[in-house]
């Protein structure tokens, strides 16, 4: 199986990385300015973590205390299929033990990097094992737990709190015609799965970040289930709130979809088995706009002894469009922020009206507010990254680029995140893409500023 490492890209550490679902990162060389392939980042397989290391303070693993609330994740049986599955996937596809997820975090009150793993069996068989890993800004590795669920999930983006890491279960079965042509190499690996819309709620895993901060006898391995059924793609924040009693108040902004309409065989409307990509399926028909991607907020309340107690889900600032690749001012990640970006369409256009997006939209989430930039007509925009510069939240830039196929080229905009919405213009500058350099539509951006 390639590695294609086409999903995200990080800079951590003095480090360029690029990330995608299925195996290792691969770094790209900055030094010399040319952005050549170095080869393949071992990120997590080269920490080897011995008894005495973990004991003498450098790392707290609490693997052994995490597996014990899971149970064995189904046992013998799955067990038995695990040892069976695991030489295929790594002899054959050449899949690591442990498959990074292309979404990482920063915590920026730590500094740390914040990254998880999961068990390459995992696609195959009915159970999830999660490994959260925390690194200092020079790859030293500070945390490593290990959590197994025994439900079979996929998970793309997840978020993180002060005290708590969040995973949103997208629940999937196997593909048995599927997985016999990916084990045969006819079919790509993730024709495998399919989704299993076979309860009307969701999972979320709330998991103890730190066990000395959470004082709570609650297992951990029981999800709460948001009161309806959900596909979530991209986590844009969460945090914690706390009253005077002890209670927590997690929330949550993610961009969600159905289930009817998130599909292994056609993801992003690239068809594999005709090799063709139709845009027209991100869209809907008409009355089925609720399906395709959107924002929501997701409330989790928890008394203070840690028992749940109510679970909503919500639109977003009451904006129902659809939406995805929601971002922040990372200084914000994991703390109460005011303010939400991400992409959508204006909804001008008789064919293709929902996708790809065309325009930026800032939710204020105090005032309730929300405001709206467009690149106009044939040209489409791509995930916002914001760039953030000095201390006030909305203090910075918001960096999108701009796809003009009508003239098939491509720049890089700049905007002026407190003029959106309002009568001036937004755009600040706006750079063109040398013409050999242009490239077709992404998905994850990454601002660095200089060393």
């Amino acid at each position: 199986m390639k590695n294609v490492a086409n999903t995200s890209v990080l800079k951590w550490g003095g480090k360029l990385l690029c990330l995608w679902e299925g195996g290792d990162p691969y770094e790209i060389d900055i030094e010399n300015g040319h952005l050549d392939t170095v080869g393949i980042f071992d990120l997590i397989n080269r920490h080897h973590l011995q008894p005495e290391d973990i004991a003498s303070g450098g790392v707290n693993q609490i693997s052994e205390d995490a597996k014990e609330v899971s149970g064995d994740g189904g046992g013998g049986f799955w067990d038995f299929a695990a040892s069976v599955v695991k030489p295929i996937l790594h002899g054959i596809f050449k899949m690591p033990p442990k498959r990074l997820l292309s979404h990482y975090k920063i915590d920026p009150t730590l500094d740390r990097l914040l990254t998880v793993s999961c068990n390459a069996e995992d696609m195959l068989i009915p159970r999830s094992s999660f490994t959260f890993y925390e690194f200092d800004s020079n790859f030293k590795l500070l945390q490593k737990q290990e959590f197994d669920i025994p439900e079979h999930m996929m998970i793309h983006d997840w978020a993180f709190t002060e005290t708590h890491y969040v995973l949103f279960g997208n629940r999937i079965k196997l593909d048995v015609p599927g997985s016999m042509l990916a084990l045969s190499g006819l079919s790509p690996m993730i024709t495998a799965l399919s989704v299993n819309p076979n309860k009307p709620t969701s999972p979320i895993y709330v998991l103890p970040r730190f066990l000395d901060k959470v004082k709570s006898n609650r297992d951990w391995t029981i999800p709460v289930e948001a009161p309806s059924q959900m596909w979530v793609l991209h986590a844009g924040n969460a945090f914690e709130l706390t009253d005077q009693r002890g209670n927590l108040e997690i929330q949550i902004h993610a961009a969600i979809c159905s289930y009817k309409w998130f599909n292994f065989h056609k993801m992003f409307g690239y068809d594999w088995k005709t090799g063709k990509l139709d845009p027209s399926f991100m869209n809907a028909r008409d009355g089925d706009e609720n399906d395709l991607p959107h924002l929501v907020k997701v409330s989790i309340k928890l008394q203070s002894d840690g028992n749940f107690e109510e679970c909503s889900v919500e639109a977003l600032n009451n904006w129902t469009k659809p939406t995805d690749f929601p971002a922040i001012n990372p200084a914000f990640y994991g703390s109460n922020n005011t303010c939400i970006y991400a992409a959508t369409s204006y909804n001008t256009r008789q064919s293709l009206p929902h996708f790809p997006f065309d325009t930026v939209v800032k939710l204020n989430l105090v005032d309730m507010s929300v405001s709206t930039w467009s690149v106009g007509s044939r040209r489409f925009i791509g995930e916002p990254v914001f760039v953030p510069k000095g201390t006030d939240e909305e203090d910075g830039y918001l960096v999108v680029i701009e796809y003009a196929v009508s003239v098939q080229k491509c720049y890089m905009l700049i905007l002026n995140p407190k003029m959106i919405g309002r009568s001036e213009d937004a755009l600040v500058a706006k750079l063109e893409v040398p013409k050999h350099l242009n490239f077709p539509l992404g998905f994850h951006g990454f601002w660095a500023a200089a060393d």
